[in-house]
């Protein structure tokens, strides 16, 4: 496994330490690193990804490096049902989650002025549903994860984060009376 990142000689983080993590997106590229920097801090790393052969063989690959092995399920963030399963499964396997990564995207480039509906509609059900639908599952202490980050971004042919803007206000209004025991840094 080519190390996207490499963790040696850097600042171990206690509160990592045994710390439930749950990343979309996680067998390749930007997901692959982040799993493997939350497994070199010890965490308890879940993550999910349609790309089954990938998150397996991350897995395999961590877990020969000495790292603890990840917990690890195929699953498609555009379905919702099977999003919550998944994140059910995963508490029930790492214990209640306590950071939460919104990796998962589609990275499709499209032309704006002739996007069709289906395609702008297939676009928000990755990149926008789970980033609410991950968070809204919750944990069954019902004050979910101390830590989010929803790790997409803007660039030029990328209709949906660029609706990131909107998207983070209504989520930040909308939330902020649910989870104010949460503190400042939730958001």
């Amino acid at each position: 496994m080519y190390s996207y990142s490499l963790h040696e000689g850097y600042t171990r983080y206690a509160s990592l330490e045994n710390c439930p993590v749950f990343i979309t997106g996680g067998s390749t590229g930007i997901g692959a690193s982040l799993v493997e920097a939350f497994a070199m801090q010890n965490a308890r790393v879940a993550f999910i990804d349609i790309d089954k052969e990938g998150g397996e063989q991350l897995c395999d690959e961590l877990a020969a490096k000495g790292l603890p092995r990840p917990w690890f399920q195929m699953c498609d963030v555009s379905d919702t049902g099977a999003l919550r399963a998944s994140i059910l499964a995963a508490q029930a396997a790492i214990g209640d989650i306590r950071v939460l990564v919104n990796n998962a995207a589609n990275d499709q480039r499209y032309d704006t002025r002739s996007m069709t509906e289906e395609q702008w509609h297939k676009g928000l059900a990755i990149n926008l549903h789970p980033a609410f639908f991950c968070r809204a599952s919750g944990s069954a202490d019902d004050e979910g994860p101390r830590w989010r980050l929803d790790y997409q971004y803007q660039l030029h042919q990328h209709p949906f984060w660029t609706a990131q803007p909107g998207r983070l206000y209504c989520r930040q209004s909308g939330y902020s009376g649910d989870f104010q025991s949460l503190g400042d840094g939730f958001w």
